[in-house]
């Protein structure tokens, strides 16, 4: 029987008989593939379906073929190149070339775009690649990550076999946090920077700036319940080794504090309480007590301290 070049529609031929059936054959063709759309892509023909159902096979022996169920039974259709094909379920259209069914370059800007790999409703925005770029457009360039809250999560994760080991970002707050993690479940705080005053923090290093009024204290609480700190005045028309210091501290039920290097402007004041003229005049006057220590400043002005916890 002869059939069209393309569609392979059947041919009426010269006095042929009963050549309905021909023609109806050739016109259900074109209604099973014309304006073609599929209700979703399967590995293998479903055990029920509905007359009239339209499918994409992706494994088995009609691999890229289009099944559909009509009067109890499945037929088949092989796609040529240049085929168009609407995928209901994933709502984009999809075209077929050398590399099989692909998804067109229209996007309705709501649904996942996966690039080279599969996005989900989890991952709306999925790329496989060796490496990525983001580029300027004549100026500069800047990546945000944006959350909706303070006690939500804005952060970067570094994977292995999508098992997290390491993250940075707002975690929880808004306090940057380097976070690292062995087993993706347990995660330590590396490295914590305060969003309001800059002040670090990380399992063996803290420091930060305080301002203090003259005749005035400042409680600093301590990283750990014991360990080094480093004081100094950092006003930049003062100067800052005129008032520093060096000293270990105990901030744990029995406080102690021990000078081991401090200018003649620095006074330790061990567990006696400051309250802004307790110690000597013209010097910094330095206590502990517990979880905390104490900076009283008596040095005739209003000064800036700066302050490192080695623990």
């Amino acid at each position: 029987m002869l059939k069209s070049f393309f569609l392979k529609l059947p041919f009426i031929a010269p006095g042929q008989a009963l050549r309905h059936i021909t023609h109806n054959e050739a016109l259900n063709t074109l209604d099973q593939i014309l304006h073609l759309s599929i209700e979703r892509q399967v590995n293998s023909l479903p055990t029920t379906a509905d007359d009239g159902e339209r499918i994409l096979l992706t494994q088995g022996s009609h691999e890229r073929d289009i099944a559909i169920f009509l009067n109890g039974q499945w037929t088949y259709h092989t796609p040529e190149i240049g085929w168009l094909c609407w995928d209901k379920n994933q709502s984009r259209l999809l075209a077929f070339t050398e590399a099989g069914w692909t998804p067109t370059e229209s996007w309705d800007g709501t649904s996942p775009l996966g690039i080279n790999t599969q996005a989900d409703t989890g991952n709306r925005l999925a790329v496989a690649s060796d490496a990525s770029l983001f580029t300027h457009d004549g100026t500069g360039h800047s990546v945000k990550v944006n959350k909706a809250g303070p006690n939500e999560t804005a952060s970067l994760i570094f994977q292995e076999n999508f098992t997290g080991h390491a993250e940075i970002g707002l975690a929880g707050n808004n306090d940057l946090t380097i976070k690292t993690s062995l087993d993706g479940a347990a995660w330590l705080d590396a490295v914590s920077v305060n969003s309001a005053s800059g002040q670090i923090r990380c399992q063996s290093l803290q420091s930060g700036t305080i301002f203090i009024p003259d005749d005035q204290t400042a409680q600093i609480p301590t990283p750990s319940g014991g360990g080094i700190v480093l004081f100094t005045i950092t006003d930049p028309n003062y100067a800052r080794v005129s008032h520093s210091a060096i000293m270990a501290y105990d901030s744990g039920n029995s406080p102690q504090l021990l000078t081991l290097a401090a200018t003649a402007n620095v006074t330790n004041q061990g567990t006696t309480p400051l309250t802004g003229t307790t110690g000597p005049g013209f010097r910094s006057n330095i206590s502990v007590s517990q979880g905390a220590l104490t900076i009283e400043n008596r040095a005739s002005a209003d000064h800036n301290y700066s302050y490192t916890f080695l623990c």
